[in-house]
């Protein structure tokens, strides 16, 4: 509704850092006393759940751990304490936590997830940091702890950003993170994968690159790393700050500042010569997104060269559904979108659907699932 939350760091002169939090019932006009959440916190990431829930994640800095928090927007005094997300903090160093939370009813069943860094400790290589999380399935009250989320031994991944996709159902999280060699002197790419509320333990696989120039390599990734939806039920795009050019061998860069970028998900288009070096050299059919889904879902395919392609949708007796491509077309990435409807415009019924991709030399089909 018209309530506001902010959570900030408060840094003493000396010793560990102070977490208050302000709220706003009138869009921002007015804003209540600030109320200390905590007396060692740093880094910290909120996000809104059903009911009024508010979950908070941060760095304690004492305990080197990653806690969490909840309380309820209407509340005055500190929330409650829930736990600590990590069960290795003696002997490693996890920070910069990023959290998310789908809006789902009843609210004591949300599911929340929270990302963090994790580094050993003392470092005992020079890429050392992977990309870890916990998630609750009842609002935070139990939590599965430690889950590896990107493990590169030659490379290090920074969580960037961690957002609920609104949809009309809410069911989704999505990630993006840092993934920084070392080959380029401070960039990074850009990594992006989901996971949902059916199988929050899950993100999907593989993760996709979805920058086209090289970002800006920071241990806190919200620095200059965001997730954004640019229209409702849509992919989501990233903003980042990045050189100007990518180049796999470090050459060409222009290292005397950084630009501002907007790149949207898998699906962008760039510069020719840049699209020559990334499109694939085979048929391909993606997995469809969101999925579930409700109304909507989008499919992405490849083709790299043209020909006659069919694209169909059928149910799990195998009857057709929908014919969304009869057509020939040009090679070079596509995508279409079902709108969960059949030929004749009606809407089709809640359940398991699969979506076939077939040309002369090719023929691949996957399941998608509608829910209403």
């Amino acid at each position: 509704g018209d309530t506001l939350v902010v959570v900030y760091q408060k840094d003493r002169t000396s010793g560990t850092p102070y977490l208050y939090s302000t709220m706003s019932t009138d869009y921002g006009v007015n804003w209540s006393t600030p109320q200390m959440q905590s007396s060692d916190g740093e880094h910290p990431d909120i996000a809104y759940g059903q009911a009024g829930n508010v979950y908070l994640t941060y760095h304690k800095t004492i305990k080197d751990d990653i806690a969490f928090l909840r309380g309820k927007t209407y509340e005055t005094g500190p929330w409650d304490y829930v736990e600590y997300l990590t069960t290795d903090s003696t002997s490693c160093h996890d920070d910069f936590p990023k959290i998310a939370a789908l809006h789902t009813l009843p609210a004591d069943t949300t599911t929340v997830w929270v990302a963090y860094n994790h580094d050993e400790a003392p470092p005992s290589k020079v890429m050392n940091t992977d990309l870890r999380f916990a998630y609750s399935t009842n609002s935070g009250v139990d939590w599965t702890k430690d889950q590896v989320l990107a493990n590169d031994p030659s490379a290090d991944e920074m969580a960037a950003d961690l957002k609920v996709y609104r949809s009309s159902t809410n069911k989704y999280v999505d990630l993006c993170y840092l993934k920084y060699s070392g080959v380029v002197k401070s960039g990074s790419d850009i990594y992006y994968t989901w996971a949902n509320a059916t199988h929050p333990e899950q993100f999907y696989s593989p993760h996709q690159i979805i920058n086209e120039h090289w970002a800006n390599c920071s241990p806190d990734g919200r620095e200059n790393c965001q997730l954004t939806y640019p229209i409702p039920d849509d992919y989501p795009g990233i903003v980042y700050a990045g050189f100007p050019l990518k180049k796999d061998d470090g050459k060409n860069l222009d290292f005397g500042g950084w630009d501002l970028y907007y790149d949207f998900h898998d699906w962008t288009d760039v510069e020719e010569e840049t699209a020559e070096e990334k499109l694939p050299a085979e048929f391909s059919l993606s997995n469809n997104y969101p999925n579930p889904f409700n109304p909507e879902t989008k499919i992405g395919y490849f083709i790299p060269k043209a020909c006659q392609v069919n694209l169909e949708v059928f149910n799990i007796l195998g009857q057709r559904v929908r014919t969304l491509i009869d057509e020939v077309q040009t090679k070079g990435k596509k995508e279409v979108t079902w709108d969960g409807k059949g030929e004749s415009g009606n809407e089709v019924a809640s359940g398991v659907y699969f979506y076939k991709l077939e040309t002369e030399n090719f023929s691949q089909t996957k399941k998608m699932v509608l829910m209403k």
